[in-house]
């Protein structure tokens, strides 16, 4: 029995049933730990610049919301892409058995992983809105030393994150790996 993990699009209300398939898909033969699979052949990804939210088109996409215009011009813009709200990232292992290898695909096409959603935000007590998940995967990225870290600041005159250090343990001795701090 093979395993399929898939991605859909995560807003979807039990009162307005949507028509909208899977993007990715990993083979049991393709997968990685932590992601969602390859977007499927046929689709189109696309991340906003500005905050990494991940759009997709595609015959697999819903056609909109009946008689609700305004609700499907917030999620679906005028070039077909459907707005999930996700932000996501995808890594650079592009070919994959299921397209013969090719890299014909529109978009990203590697291994995607959600890292958080667009409308994640702390309100600090001084109103100030502002994204945890943007700040945490900065944080990840530029320190190796960080296996993980929160933001923290709900209702707060100010905001602080925990950090987590990266370190693995041989026997009773810690070793820290002196690329992490470069």
């Amino acid at each position: 029995m093979h395993n399929h993990h898939t991605h859909n699009h995560p807003n979807i209300s039990s009162v307005i049933h949507l028509n909208i398939g899977p993007h990715t898909v990993s083979y049991a033969n393709e997968w990685k730990i932590g992601t969602c699979g390859r977007p499927m052949y046929g689709t189109e990804s696309m991340l906003v610049k500005e905050n990494g939210e991940l759009c997709y088109r595609g015959r697999h996409i819903f056609m909109g919301y009946m008689y609700m215009d305004k609700q499907t011009a917030d999620t679906i813009d005028s070039e077909g892409y459907l707005h999930s709200g996700d932000v996501a990232e995808f890594d650079a292992d592009v070919k994959s058995i299921a397209n013969k290898d090719k890299e014909d695909m529109v978009g990203p096409s590697g291994f995607m992983k959600i890292t958080g959603r667009i409308k994640e935000l702390i309100i600090t007590a001084g109103g100030e809105n502002i994204p945890p998940v943007l700040i945490e995967n900065e944080m990840k990225k530029n320190m190796l030393a960080v296996s993980n870290c929160m933001v923290v600041g709900e209702k707060r005159k100010y905001v602080y994150q925990w950090i987590f250090e990266r370190f693995y343990l041989y026997s009773k001795t810690i070793i820290f790996n002196a690329e992490w701090f470069m």
